[in-house]
C-alpha cells in the first residue's frame, strides 16, 4: 500500500519538477521531465536529454500562453485555482467595463458630427485610441491584483 501512495505522489510531483530538487547532488544531475514546464533544462541539457515530442512541447506552450487553457489544465502547487479563476474573470470584465467607461458621449457626438473625407478612418482611429487606453488601465489594475495574490 505504501508503494502505491509513494508512486502516485512522485508522479504528481514530476509534472512540475519544482519540489524534487536534490541539494546534495554535486553535478551529475538530470532535471525531471515536466508535463507543464518548458524551462527545466538549459540549452545544452535540452539537446541531450529532452525527449518530448513536438506536440507535447506545443501543448505546453499553448497552456502557458492561453488564459483559458491555463486555468483548465495547469494546476501549480503555489497558486490557488479559485484565485486564478477570479483574476481571469476580472480581466475580461475589466476590459469590457473600461471600454464602456471611456466611450463617452463626446466621442459619439464627434463621430456623428465629423464630416471630413475619411470618416471611417476617423472612427477607426478614435476606437483604437479608446481601446488602447482601456487596455493599459486594465493591465495596470490586473498587475496590482496579481501581485497581491
Amino acid at each position: 500500500m505504501k508503494k502505491i501512495i509513494n508512486k502516485s505522489k512522485k508522479k504528481e510531483n514530476n509534472n512540475y519538477s519544482l519540489i524534487l530538487i536534490n541539494a546534495n547532488n554535486t553535478g551529475n544531475h538530470l532535471p525531471l521531465n515536466s508535463n507543464y514546464l518548458l524551462t527545466n533544462y538549459d540549452y545544452d541539457e535540452a539537446i541531450k536529454y529532452d525527449k518530448r515530442s513536438f506536440l507535447r512541447i506545443f501543448f505546453i506552450y499553448l497552456i502557458s500562453k492561453d488564459n483559458i487553457l491555463n486555468i483548465i489544465f495547469l494546476n501549480p502547487t503555489l497558486e490557488l485555482k479559485p484565485l486564478r479563476l477570479c483574476i481571469f474573470i476580472l480581466s475580461y470584465s475589466c476590459d469590457l467595463a473600461l471600454n464602456a467607461f471611456f466611450y463617452l458621449s463626446d466621442n459619439i457626438s464627434d463621430r456623428c458630427q465629423y464630416t471630413g473625407p475619411n470618416r471611417t478612418l476617423f472612427c477607426l482611429i478614435n476606437n483604437i485610441i479608446i481601446s488602447f487606453i482601456s487596455t493599459v488601465v486594465s493591465y495596470i489594475l490586473l498587475y496590482f491584483f496579481q501581485t497581491l495574490t
